[in-house]
């Protein structure tokens, strides 16, 4: 005799964050200490990517990555162009391991580049603000990211090709 619960147990879909984790971080600071003193402004030039790899039928790894350079004006080159000095680099894979099963093929796909990394963004973000902050700079704050605008465009440029 079987249990009905067990049955429904196994038949309904499942959604699990199992681990999150730093794959990957790196800071580089190569003008300091001169440019902790520096009271110019500087602006961020923020990348987000994610990948998604199964690990077996129903496991997923989702990283996250994250780099932002800053970069402070310097000097105004003889064509009147703006000049920019990278200050500082962070780079970081943040992971993720999730259980997805029951779903179909395209609702994974979706969950994988869309739903986890939007429950993954929020610890990367505070790791993000909170290196930029120990290397000696104000803190990067991320805003929060579109991650479904992202897989849409990306299936946009899928089809177009």
């Amino acid at each position: 005799m079987r249990d009905n619960n067990t049955e429904e147990q196994i038949s309904k879909p499942t959604f699990i964050v199992n681990l999150q984790y730093v794959k990957d971080l790196s800071f580089e600071n190569p003008k300091s200490p001169s440019s902790l003193f520096n009271e110019k402004e500087y602006q961020t030039l923020v990348n987000i990517n994610v990948n998604a790899t199964p690990l077996a039928d129903t496991v997923v790894e989702v990283v996250l990555h994250i780099r932002i350079d800053g970069q402070a004006n310097e000097e105004m080159q003889d064509d009147g162009e703006k000049k920019f000095s990278t200050i500082f680099v962070l780079d970081l894979s943040y992971a993720g391991l999730f259980t997805i099963n029951g779903y179909s093929d395209q609702e994974k796909e979706v969950l994988s580049l869309v739903q986890c990394p939007s429950l993954l963004f929020p610890y990367a973000r505070q790791i993000v603000s909170d290196t930029i902050r120990n290397g000696g700079y104000r803190p990067v704050m991320l805003m929060p990211f579109d991650f479904m605008r992202m897989y849409q465009e990306h299936q946009n440029s899928i089809q177009k090709s």
